[in-house]
């Protein structure tokens, strides 16, 4: 239990470096990562970090929840990025679901990245923070692995490029120390 926790803190380490990579050619700024659903993790109403800061939503009940209306996804933003934010540099709301590649009930898990990211987008819009605050996806690097996947996640590619966002694909946890 306690290596599985272990696991899932490393790989969120990994994940959120790699963001730093996302946009290649652009001016590199330093990143940290919070995940507000791991009670390890809390942060306060405010900081003095000078990091951006990238809120990850991984777990597969509250995207589903975010996916479902845009009112569910307003009251998300409220409590768990509006709540902090300015005086908490948030830049990125990230949405990767654990298990995108895998069909829950008859329906991708992946289906309901694209739903949560409008969600999302469209409050940060009304708020007047869509240039702000980005969301953002992020993909097993195990998605890849067959031909037809890509495709599956093409329309949120195309959404993330319509709004000048980024996505990160994460690699495996051996990726740095193979050749």
């Amino acid at each position: 239990m306690c290596q599985s926790k272990m696991r899932k803190l490393l790989f969120m380490f990994f994940f959120i470096y790699f963001i730093g990579f996302a946009g290649a050619g652009q001016e590199s700024t330093p990143i940290e990562a919070l995940n507000l659903h791991y009670k390890l993790l809390q942060l306060p109403q405010t900081t003095d970090l000078d990091l951006d800061l990238a809120v990850s939503v991984g777990d597969n009940r509250t995207i589903a929840k975010i996916s479902s209306s845009i009112i569910k996804a307003e009251t998300w933003l409220k409590t768990h990025v509006l709540s902090r934010y300015p005086s908490t540099k948030i830049t990125t709301i990230v949405i990767f679901s654990p298990d995108s590649c895998q069909n829950t009930q008859h329906k991708p898990t992946s289906d309901l990245v694209l739903p949560s990211l409008k969600n999302l987008h469209h409050s940060l819009t009304r708020w007047g923070l869509e240039n702000n605050i980005k969301v953002s996806s992020g993909f097993s690097h195990q998605c890849f692995k067959n031909q037809e996947t890509p495709e599956m996640f093409k329309p949120v590619l195309v959404f993330l490029k319509s709004i000048n966002s980024t996505f990160t694909i994460v690699p495996p946890l051996n990726f740095l120390s193979s050749p």
